[in-house]
């Protein structure tokens, strides 16, 4: 019993009835050092529970005066701040009694606080897919909804803000051997923002992304790797003015039925920002903007054949009438 009591795992005191300590394990002293401003040799029967560790008292002793009155207390994740270090326990509290009276109590706890943050990260991540799900939804539903081209393309990046925080996004098309901004989000003026043109031939971050049609993730624009310096190369004497802010970038593609139309770009002004989990979620968004433009180029093409049958139509009916 005495080798099992020591051994244990879970952390053993037993406090009498001012909660003096009168026994312990050595891993309840463990226990009570890594969260308290004391080490485990200063932890020694005769102390009071509140002298090692005051800051957990308006929590605790409200649960221990329960105990004194003969309830066990059966605790789950119960939640200590001891000095900003939060941590969680399992606990069963009992009454120690000797014949009828209450002497003492047997307090036996588990430090669970790692399984509570990995129980919490995982709400967490199942909460941000829930949001980017729902977000991809709608976005969906907004190019089946819709053919007015700017606007939707200006709501999809203010859409992908809420699941993917940038400092400046646009959406780029192709045209000829240029790539010219259709729709900007960031500190750079719209008007400014939507005159930017980049020759294929001279961007040669951009020009990867076209040739590559994946994405291109750059953690540090500043940094020494290859794809930082072709950035800069592409920023060219606006590197310090109009793309200063800029730190890390992400550049995917918009393709739809293999045929390149552009590229989404998203930059921050934080190096090491974006993840290549973001990157996948931000190609979901861009083939969302690539229908868009798809559809978009069909209806105007349908349009102006509606327009040419007409005339074609109109100048038989002349001809036909005159005769």
């Amino acid at each position: 019993l005495e080798i099992l009591f020591t051994r244990m795992p879970m952390g053993i005191v037993i406090f009498d009835r001012d909660l003096r300590i009168r026994r312990f394990n050595p891993t309840w002293a463990e226990f009570i050092a890594s969260y308290g401003a004391v080490s485990a040799t200063q932890i020694v029967p005769g102390l009071g529970l509140f002298e090692l560790v005051p800051a957990i008292e308006a929590d605790v002793r409200p649960v221990l005066e329960r105990v004194l009155l003969g309830e066990t207390v059966h605790q789950e994740e119960f939640r200590l701040d001891v000095d900003g270090i939060v941590s969680y326990w399992d606990a069963v509290i009992s009454p120690l009694i000797e014949g009828e009276r209450i002497v003492g109590i047997v307090h036996v706890t588990t430090d669970v606080t790692e399984r509570v943050r990995v129980h919490q990260e995982l709400e967490q991540r199942v909460q941000e897919r829930t949001r980017e799900l729902a977000t991809l939804l709608q976005v969906s539903h907004d190019v089946n909804s819709t053919l007015e081209l700017q606007p939707l393309l200006e709501l999809i990046l203010d859409q992908l803000k809420e699941v993917v925080d940038y400092s400046g996004a646009s959406i780029l098309t192709l045209e000829g051997e240029d790539l010219a901004v259709r729709a900007y989000r960031g500190p750079i003026p719209g008007g400014e923002a939507r005159r930017l043109r980049f020759p294929l031939e001279e961007a040669q971050v951009n020009r990867e992304v076209i040739q590559q049609q994946t994405p291109l993730l750059i953690a540090d624009v500043r940094g020494d790797t290859p794809m930082a310096r072709m950035f800069r190369q592409t920023a060219g004497s606006e590197l310090e003015s109009i793309f200063g802010y800029v730190r890390s970038w992400l550049g995917v593609p918009l393709k739809v039925r293999g045929e390149v139309l552009g590229m989404l770009t998203l930059d921050h002004s934080q190096p090491d920002h974006f993840t290549a989990r973001q990157s996948n979620l931000v190609l979901a968004f861009a083939n969302q903007v690539a229908v868009t433009m798809e559809n978009a180029r069909l209806y105007e093409q349908a349009e102006k054949s509606a327009v040419a049958a007409e005339r074609n139509r109109l100048a038989r009916d002349l001809h036909d009438a005159v005769t």
